[in-house]
């Protein structure tokens, strides 16, 4: 879930520059292609020009490990490459020309060269003592989240002999792990959000800890605020203030419709894979008054996504699980706001009871509300925008 071109680890995001591309139009469908799944689709993560996806097997119904395509064309996905690998492959940390993989109790952490990404290198790998579940990149150091046996901090300066340098018990079981600076944060389940001073690696030291309503699955670090998301499967989303590095704080929690199982951020906006809640997008400009503005059904359960920016917004990634990639635009299209449901283009009776549900903050929707100011409340405006688009109809 992670890209690290130096000693910053943003989880389960990967924003690029504004790129045009002449097939996405800001007013296409939402949903304009899918990649088929290998297997179990886990994880998406993008560098550069490429998409990275990680499938899992689930009673060896299909084969495990990474898949490479070319997005240069995000509608039209082409492949470059791929890796068999011997477990269950569930999380990646890009570094240069390196690829990071957690790849469960199996298969351990693995190390490959992508520099050539049609024909992915195995460096070398190191079998840790727990489940293997994520992985980030400081420097030479590999910080694994390793389950119930807590964090390892792996020396991987040289691929081929891996050592683990020191290791973190934790009380939980350690699910995710993103690297700010030098506080680590770890998804630690049911013990909740932990921070931990690794100014030194080999003594790792945590300095702060944040109990959540769920289990902590997902972290990610927005790019513009002190705050860092924590994904609480059925507890929905945490917003904690970072501001003092080491020493998290909670400011708010947000229940989502499904299973929040990961997040990404971008600008203060956050993307949450909601399961088979789908991915829902919550506006965090202000994180007193956390909402829901978008929400798009996906055809599996959402277990991860990626952004890279378009011309007008963002688009979006989302391993489904058994559905594959979903690829959905984002971008911003002001020219049908009565567009409430799928499928997307044609205004009819599910678009009207999805306008009425979201006006009366069902299942914490609010996209009625910003039809019209003001946009923290729902009323007659709204209605009023929502019935003149209605009668126009989409372009």
């Amino acid at each position: 879930m992670t890209i690290n071109t130096n000693i910053l680890g943003v989880v389960c995001l990967a924003v690029l520059a504004p790129v045009a591309f002449a097939d996405i139009e800001p007013c296409a469908p939402d949903y304009f292609a899918t990649i088929a799944p290998a297997s179990f689709t886990r994880d998406v993560e993008i560098a550069g020009d490429y998409l990275y996806i990680l499938d899992d097997t689930v009673l060896e119904q299909a084969q495990t490990g990474l898949r490479i395509l070319d997005i240069s064309n995000p509608a039209a996905p082409v492949f470059v490459g791929a890796f068999t690998t011997p477990g269950q492959a569930s999380d990646i940390a890009i570094a240069g020309e390196r690829a990071y993989i957690a790849d469960g109790g199996m298969g351990g952490l693995l190390v490959l060269d992508i520099s050539d990404p049609a024909t992915p290198v195995m460096l070398g790998s190191l079998d840790t003592p727990g489940a293997c579940l994520a992985v980030d990149v400081v420097g030479t150091t590999a910080v694994v989240a390793d389950g119930h046996l807590g964090v390892q901090f792996i020396d991987a300066a040289s691929p081929g002999s891996m050592s683990i340098a020191s290791t973190l018990d934790t009380d939980g079981l350690a699910t995710d792990v993103l690297v700010d600076g030098d506080t680590l944060y770890v998804a630690d389940r049911h013990n909740g959000l932990l921070a931990v001073d690794i100014t030194d690696p080999l003594n790792p030291a945590i300095t702060g800890q944040v109990g959540t309503q769920g289990a902590a699955f997902g972290l990610a670090r927005s790019p513009v605020d002190d705050f860092l998301y924590v994904a609480e499967a059925e507890g929905g989303v945490m917003l904690a203030d970072v501001s003092i590095p080491g020493s998290p704080a909670l400011i708010t929690e947000y229940n989502t419709p499904g299973t929040a199982r990961a997040v990404a951020a971008f600008g203060t906006d956050v993307y949450v894979a909601d399961m088979y809640g789908g991915l829902q997008v919550l506006d965090a400009s202000d994180p007193m008054f956390v909402g829901i503005t978008d929400t798009f059904a996906t055809d599996g359960a959402a277990a991860s996504v990626a952004l890279i920016e378009g011309t007008a917004g963002e688009i979006a990634f989302v391993a489904d699980n058994q559905a594959g990639v979903q690829i959905l635009n984002l971008q911003h299209c002001d020219d049908c706001p009565a567009d409430f449901a799928f499928p997307f283009g044609i205004l009819d009776l599910f678009d009207v009871d999805a306008f009425i549900q979201s006006f009366y903050h069902i299942d914490n929707d609010d996209r009625a509300a910003m039809l019209a100011e003001p946009t923290d409340v729902a009323d007659l405006a709204d209605i009023v925008v929502f019935l003149t688009s209605f009668n126009a109809g989409c372009p």
